[in-house]
């Protein structure tokens, strides 16, 4: 069985070369590389043409910046292999991973197959992400089975939404012509994998973390975020139009939507506090949130009527926030972000004292 990987490449230079040698080391030999010049400014053009010379299983593709999902589409079109992968050109895969992969996808039959992953920084791994405790697969003509997978997404459990760390049977994609919508650049994976999981029969998951997704420094603190409730509500939308009605507006899923959404509400105004100092929460709701999406949130979810918030912090942010008493809002969040600060001052300053690193503190 041979094995297309598709990798999108946007001045990856640093780190193409560890990505493409990590496939190349695959205990599974049968596998062609499809590198996606995604209009790089560095030299991550040529050394994707080194590999193309130097490796005959190595296919380079070179266009105009359009961004991951118009460069994966362009992969698909050029792959000629059994299944596909993808995987982000800053991270690289365990040398067994996809043997693995493929073996469970041969012996279960299945059209989708899912593993664990690593989140590594400076190559430490900070944290083992498994999506499942043991091996498991799920026949989706039974109602009871796709039933539970659709749960999983609902509930956005680790790993399900990603691409990178599972093998899909490229004819389920080819011929049902399954592709990256170009027009979004939030939840793009979300709309692929569930597109693809409405035409499967068998999806299964495995709990290896074969996977290793490489943390930079830019992205291990979160930043600010432009509409950032909006693209909740984005998301949101793809689940409700490609999960079937009967699964995602059932009582249970609206639940856990509604507590997702009270914190994605809650998150977007303490981003707009801890980044704009200067502002209140009634500022924020007036003129940096769009305040008519949110109250029209409220209204369409009836959010108003949810009693089972997982947070307790988010449950006293949302009786605040929905009680109107926007200055206590304000001292809670005050009083919350200074604590934090004073609680990673106390580690730090423990950190230093007993030679520790970052990493061995905060897992």
């Amino acid at each position: 069985m041979k094995i297309s990987i598709i990798i999108p490449v946007f001045n990856s230079q640093r780190y193409i070369g560890r990505c493409i040698e990590s496939i190349l080391n695959q205990t599974h030999k049968d596998i062609e590389i499809v590198l996606v010049n995604d209009g790089s400014k560095d030299r991550s053009g040529e050394l994707c043409e080194e590999y193309a010379r130097r490796y005959a299983g190595v296919k380079v593709i070179h266009k105009q910046n359009e961004g991951p999902s118009s460069a994966r589409n362009s992969g698909l079109g050029v792959i000629t292999g059994d299944y596909v992968g993808f995987v982000d050109s800053d991270d690289w895969v365990e040398e067994s991973m996809y043997k693995a992969l493929l073996e469970s996808a041969c012996d279960d039959g299945s059209d989708v197959v899912c593993c664990g992953y690593k989140v590594v920084d400076n190559n430490r791994i900070k944290s083992y992400v498994p999506v499942c405790r043991k091996t498991k697969s799920y026949l989706l003509n039974k109602k009871e089975h796709k039933e539970l997978v659709y749960e999983m997404f609902i509930n956005s459990q680790n790993g399900l939404f990603c691409i990178w760390n599972k093998l899909y049977k490229a004819s389920l994609i080819l011929e049902n012509h399954i592709l990256f919508p170009e027009d979004k650049m939030l939840a793009e994976d979300c709309e692929f994998n569930l597109s693809i999981l409405n035409k499967a029969t068998k999806y299964t998951f495995i709990p290896n973390c074969y996977y290793n997704y490489f943390m930079t420094t830019s992205s291990l603190t979160r930043g600010y975020i432009e509409n950032y409730f909006e693209k909740h509500l984005g998301w949101r939308s793809i689940l409700e139009n490609n999960i079937p009605k009967e699964y995602v507006f059932a009582e249970k899923s609206t639940r856990i939507l509604n507590s997702m959404t009270i914190h994605e509400i809650i998150y977007a105004i303490n981003q707009e506090l801890l980044f704009n100092e200067d502002l209140s929460v009634r500022d924020v709701l007036k003129t940096r949130l769009n305040n008519q999406i949110i109250e029209e949130a409220f209204e369409k979810y009836k959010l108003m009527n949810i009693t089972s918030i997982k947070s307790l912090t988010d449950r006293i942010y949302y009786t605040l926030l929905s009680k109107k008493m926007l200055v206590l809002y304000h001292v809670l969040f005050k009083s919350m972000n200074y604590l934090k600060t004073v609680y990673r001052g106390v580690f730090a300053f423990y950190a230093s004292v007993k030679g520790l690193n970052k990493s061995q503190y905060t897992q």
